[in-house]
């Protein structure tokens, strides 16, 4: 308008050419682009979404929504997938009088121009097909199905919560194997399709000639995948091992289920006679919970994405057997360690032991901490006179003050366990050798001047598999596995006196302090091992041992090699010094000597990267 009237200032002449134009021309205007906008629109399908789908009164099947679709959904969005497998088709085929389901939608892009537009409905079962752009056609021509036709909206204005059964043994209609049934062990798979036509909203104040279809895409999977082939089941303590092979498939995803009795069935009557497992996407599945000695049947079925289930595989046997894990091993040995939490195992194990172990070492160390800033006067004055004629005052050359220091380690480990027994080796029997472990190390600096002196705590894991045994002593199909937790709080000495004041590269240094191992042995299913004593108890493979340990290790300084990097390295992450270190550290944890722990001492070689921050 702006403009208009600029132009008809400057050019009084031609203004009555370009007069307002008036109610007429803008309804012809609009009604044009209103049209524009329409043919544009026609060019692709109409969008429908489906709100609800619900079974109609009186009728006994509701498609499962997991392989349906769950509404709201655009009926032709492809994203969403409409399957039915053979379970829904042997549900639909049950219904006496028609499987009908009610679909509730709506024509979401309808213009509100179109003031009484219609509708149409139809089906094409697998197969068949229908004129999408049309509301009749001939039926006997390509098997298309009219539901409805030319029907009126509801309502009208808003064409919403519009209301259609649809017959679901009409769709699967080619699966017919006569008038009164469905053919669900056709094998096959297909799609059959539901078109929604609509005007294309070219009208003006009413209906059009010209239509737009919708297609909602219904897969009909009644192929179920290949059978699995099974090996025989592997015995184990109150449990068997099943794996499985599973055959090559047209389906994305192929899961199986494992069914199993301890009473004879057919893979035709598993479904009713066995126990059976969820399905799973592995190749092996352990049945727990068996009695020993009894004779178990298992078999197992393929399940495809559509959760169509195959046949199952020949039935085959299995019997548990009893077998010694770690603990059982170590038990029926002669060993005396009846699991528990206690700095000592002298006594029976309290479940408060690790709380007050854990808690006093922690205490000590928070203690000093706290007074570190009185240390050098109060708890160190005879460090001092002795050192005081070699103290050399540190030269730091870090930008950032340095309180602390981390390493993180790999290392060796073997228990000690077998040491406990004169003629028998548990362990080396049941475990066979060692692994490795992980651990983190920090400290806090308490003073420095000849050296530095701090304390600190330390965290790790070592975890190691064995096979456990048979009763004639050779391996068996169950696993066992210990582990390990060891926590330390220690006192440690560092002489980098020539590495501060030379840049000399190796620094010594030497730990001591106390350790609590924390450990648990697991059964062949992966449960917490139990051994019932013959006065009937039941002791758990689950405890902790306390020690001591002490270390010794050298550092390689890093910083030497690379001093701009080492000084990026500080002002950016606060890391005074980076490191390579080895050390070796003797554990003595044996719950100090204790003839009734189980003794887990060892001698580790460490390897890793520190770093002082």
């Amino acid at each position: 308008m702006l403009d208009e009237m600029v132009l008809r200032t400057a050019h009084p002449a031609r203004s009555e050419t370009m007069k307002r134009p008036t109610h007429k021309h803008l309804f012809s205007l609009f009604a044009a682009l209103t049209l524009t906008g329409a043919l544009a629109q026609s060019a692709s399908a109409a969008v429908v979404r489906i709100d609800a789908i619900d079974p109609t009164p009186k009728n006994d099947f509701t498609p499962n929504v997991d392989r349906f679709g769950q509404p709201p959904f655009q009926a032709a969005d492809s994203l969403v997938p409409h399957n039915l497998n053979i379970e829904d088709c042997k549900a639909i085929s049950a219904v006496q009088t028609g499987a009908r389901v009610r679909f509730t939608w709506t024509w979401q892009d309808k213009q509100a121009l179109n003031l009484t537009p219609v509708y149409g409905i139809k089906l094409a079962a697998p197969g068949m097909s229908c004129d999408a752009n049309s509301m009749t056609e001939s039926v006997t021509a390509n098997g298309c199905q009219i539901i409805w036709s030319d029907r009126s909206f509801s309502n009208p204005l808003t064409a919403s919560a519009e209301i259609v059964d649809i017959d679901f043994k009409a769709l699967m209609g080619t699966y017919a194997a006569d008038p009164g049934g469905l053919n669900c062990n056709a094998n096959t798979e297909a799609d059959a399709k539901i078109y929604f036509v609509l005007p294309s909203n070219t009208g003006i104040g009413g209906t059009s000639s010209v239509y737009i279809g919708t297609e909602m895409n219904v897969h009909l999977d009644l192929a179920p995948p290949p059978t699995p082939t099974m090996d025989d089941p592997a015995p184990g303590n109150a449990n068997l091992r099943v794996t499985w092979a599973q055959a090559d498939s047209t389906d994305t995803t192929v899961s199986a289920r494992v069914y199993w009795s301890d009473q004879p069935f057919t893979p035709a009557n598993a479904t009713a006679q066995a126990s059976h497992s969820g399905t799973m996407t592995g190749t092996s599945f352990q049945i727990t919970g068996l009695q020993n000695g009894t004779t178990y049947y298992v078999s197992v079925t393929a399940v495809d994405n559509h959760g169509n289930e195959s046949a199952g595989s020949p039935v085959k046997t299995g019997i548990p057997v009893i077998t010694f894990d770690l603990w059982n091993k170590y038990q029926e040995d002669g060993g005396q360690e009846q699991g528990g939490y206690s700095p000592c195992n002298a006594q029976p194990h309290g479940n408060g032991g690790p709380l007050a172990v854990l808690g006093a070492f922690t205490l000590l160390v928070l203690l000093v901490a706290r007074r570190r800033t009185r240390v050098p006067v109060a708890k160190i004055a005879i460090a001092l006179l002795v050192c005081a004629p070699l103290a050399i005052p540190a030269e730091a050359q870090a930008v950032s003050p340095q309180t602390a220091s981390v390493d993180f380690r790999i290392s060796n480990y073997t228990p000690n366990i077998d040491k406990a027994f004169p003629s028998r080796t548990p362990y080396a029997d049941v475990m066979k050798d060692g692994d490795f472990g992980l651990g983190v190390n920090i400290d806090w600096r308490i003073w420095h001047g000849f050296g530095e002196f701090a304390l600190g705590m330390g965290v790790g894991r070592w975890s190691h598999q064995g096979t456990a045994l048979l009763t004639d002593g050779s391996a068996s199909n169950d696993t066992t596995r210990l582990t390990i937790i060891p926590i330390t709080f220690d006192a440690v000495y560092r002489f980098d006196v020539l590495a501060e004041r030379y840049e000399f590269p190796l620094v010594p240094y030497a730990r001591v302090g106390g350790v609590y191992g924390l450990w648990w042995m697991l059964d062949g299913v992966d449960n917490i091992s139990v051994y019932t004593n013959k006065a009937g108890k039941n002791i758990r493979a689950i405890g902790g041992t306390g020690g001591l340990s002490g270390t010794i290790g050298l550092r390689l300084l890093l910083d030497v090699f690379e001093p701009g990097a080492a000084r990026s390295f500080d002002i950016e992450m606060g890391v005074n010094h980076s490191y390579l270190f080895a050390e070796a550290q003797k554990l003595w944890l044996n719950d100090f000597g204790s003839s009734k722990s189980i003794n887990l001492s060892d001698t580790v070689l460490a390897f890793g990267l520190a770093f002082d921050l």
